[in-house]
């Protein structure tokens, strides 16, 4: 999970363009299409990270969603982290 965190930390970008074509609007996938943007093989840690700090699945699409995930990994390091959602994972 330290690992997966520290990857996020790092790599994590505010922008995303869907790679997906057409008017389906995939939650999951989106989150995931946005790791693969950064340079991040999505995986079921980067993904429930990413929930566990926003408090539902983000919209990528929304700038606003993005920025408060980035906000808080910018801020806070893993142990913060591990520490205020220990009960949450």
């Amino acid at each position: 999970m330290k690992k997966a965190y520290k990857q996020l930390r790092k790599k994590l970008k505010n922008s995303f363009t869907p790679i997906s074509k057409g008017n389906e609007y995939k939650t999951y996938g989106g989150v995931g299409e946005w790791f693969i943007h950064s340079g991040i093989k999505p995986t079921s840690k980067h993904l429930n990270i990413v929930c566990t700090i926003f408090g539902s699945v983000p919209y990528p699409f929304q700038e606003q969603d993005r920025k408060v995930i980035l906000k808080y990994l910018r801020k806070h390091k893993y142990k913060e982290f591990k520490s205020e959602f220990t009960n949450s994972i």
